[in-house]
């Protein structure tokens, strides 16, 4: 659904709420919705979020990475510089493909991801700007090292 057309029953429904712990992340969710739903801006990932609440799907997040953006730089439509969710991709074996875990809601963990990536309070968004800060000033020294050698 990429018009988002069903999204007024979607935040009208007692199911909606179920789906988060807590309401203010509920009305995150709502807001960030009807700006995408409102506007042009190509935001594919929001579309395929919606679709997947409003279905009641679940996703499923790797213990490793397994894919890297590649369109990350000045001239990216959206990702202009690596965030500290972008980590590198790990290799995976079949063996560790064919594990099989059951697959539930977790809650708890979809509200610490709410806290501390999405809607982050001030001092953990001073703590991500030190990080990025950190990240950004150990690559330059890099290069520096390797252009000097």
């Amino acid at each position: 659904d990429i018009d988002m057309s069903g999204l007024k029953d979607f935040e009208t429904t007692s199911r909606t709420s179920a789906l988060f712990s807590k309401d203010k992340h509920r009305r995150f969710w709502i807001r960030h919705l009807r700006h995408v739903a409102q506007n042009t801006t190509s935001i594919w990932d929001a579309q395929w979020e919606y679709s997947i609440l409003a279905h009641h799907g679940l996703c499923i997040t790797p213990a490793s990475n397994l894919v890297e953006n590649i369109g990350v730089g000045e001239t990216a439509t959206h990702t202009k510089e690596l965030s500290l969710l972008h980590r590198p991709a790990q290799p995976l074996s079949l063996a560790q493909l064919a594990q099989t875990v059951p697959v539930q809601p977790q809650k708890d963990i979809d509200a610490q991801i709410m806290a501390r990536v999405i809607i982050p309070s001030w001092y953990q968004r001073i703590g991500n700007l030190f990080r990025k800060i950190l990240i950004y000033t150990q690559g330059q020294l890099s290069r520096t090292r390797t252009t000097r050698a």
